[in-house]
């Protein structure tokens, strides 16, 4: 057939391709969603709003350790290491490790049974597992065996209600000296490696983790995972980009203040021994702007401001990006200004020409010959027009 023929006949798979989704759509136009289809529908919603309670619930127990692991790295730090008797206080630090201990245990269970959750959900989705296959054959089959492994060696990590009394000595080629470091507050700066749940816990309640948003994200063969919630929170929210922000400075801060305080001088003005001003150092090197007037004297001190600057190379460029997005116009927004200049340009055209018009008739024979004046040498710009103000009814 002639290729300049108004209407090509499709080719083979274009029309095998239209066949089968006119065929698609007169079957799904007849026959409704089947009982299985809803069943399987509802069974999903129910283990993911399952899944995300048990996150939930092993992200808090995960983050209460973190906080009473600080509390007693500060009790340590303040009261059992000056001088006098704090027998008291030596309690007080055994009975929060052992709460330590407790809820690690139960952040663990948690994670255990989230995962066995998800287990759950992929043989809702199809996937098959033959009797008498383990736990942890499971995960290695639904490729979450390495996630699982990484969250518990996470929770793993934390100060132990013994043999983390003693000190650990790091030697400072900068100071030319071994520092000297709490082992618990080691433990305590490792357990900051929980932070890694965060973004999951964020993302759990968003909009996309709805089964009715995978449902569609496997119709299109998308993954509809923590990543690409992630990656949309990234891109769209401010809020997020900002609670990213905060929590960043506060981490390596505090990982700051740790590292420095053992060998800081407390009488300065400047010293690191301070919280506040390892918050001031880690806002001005994350910013790049370092005015100079506290710096890491340590080696590990130094180690984490580096960690610090790389890690806000990539906020910086995350914030980039969401700023220009949102800061962008749209397309109707475009259309929409364009629009409106071109009709104020053609009213300042319109007016313009008329005052011109005028005032070459103000100057010609015939405006004399009616008016039974003379016309003007000159056209006063300072004195309003007669017909001026009728003109401006234009801009309206």
């Amino acid at each position: 057939m002639d290729s300049r023929s108004p209407n090509p006949s499709p080719r083979p798979k274009e029309r095998i391709a239209g066949f089968i989704s006119r065929r698609w759509l007169a079957v799904s136009k007849k026959a409704g969603p089947t009982k299985y289809a809803m069943h399987c529908f509802e069974e999903q919603r129910i283990l993911i709003a399952s899944n995300t309670w048990w996150f939930t619930f092993s992200t808090i127990c995960s983050f209460l350790g973190l906080a009473i692991a600080i509390l007693n790295s500060e009790i340590d730090f303040v009261v059992v290491r000056t001088e006098g008797d704090h027998a008291t206080w030596h309690s007080v630090s055994h009975v929060l490790k052992y709460c330590i201990l407790g809820l690690t245990i139960a952040a663990i269970f948690g994670l255990l049974t989230f995962y066995q959750g998800l287990l759950a959900l992929n043989q809702v989705r199809g996937m098959y597992f033959a009797e008498g296959t383990s736990f942890a054959s499971k995960l290695h089959l639904s490729g979450l065996l390495l996630p699982c492994t990484f969250d518990i060696l996470v929770h793993l990590v934390f100060p132990f209600p013994v043999y983390t009394s003693h000190d650990t000595y790091v030697w400072d080629s900068v100071l030319g000296h071994f520092s000297q470091y709490p082992a618990q507050d080691l433990l305590t700066c490792a357990m900051f490696l929980r932070v890694v749940l965060l973004p999951r816990f964020l993302c759990s309640f968003h909009d996309l983790n709805a089964p009715d948003a995978r449902v569609y994200g496997r119709l299109v063969s998308l993954d509809v995972n923590t990543d690409l919630i992630a990656k949309v929170l990234l891109n769209e929210s401010v809020t997020a980009l900002g609670v990213v922000w905060v929590i960043s400075i506060g981490v390596f801060a505090y990982l700051l203040y740790i590292f420095e305080r053992q060998d800081a001088d407390p009488a300065s003005v400047f010293s690191l021994a301070r919280y506040r001003n390892c918050v001031w150092l880690t806002i001005i090197t994350m910013t790049t702007v370092g005015y100079g007037d506290c710096f890491p004297s340590t080696r590990m001190g130094r180690i984490c401001t580096v960690a610090a600057c790389f890690f806000a190379v990539v906020l910086f460029a995350l914030t980039v990006n969401c700023s220009l997005r949102k800061l962008s116009l749209s397309k109707n927004e475009v259309t929409f200004h364009r629009v409106v200049e071109r009709v104020r340009a053609g009213k300042s055209v319109v007016r313009h020409g008329a005052l011109l018009i005028e005032s070459v008739y103000m100057r010609s024979p015939m405006y004399a010959r009616l008016s039974g004046r003379a016309p003007p040498d000159y056209v006063d710009s300072s004195r309003p027009k007669p017909s001026e103000r009728g003109y401006q009814a234009l801009d309206t």
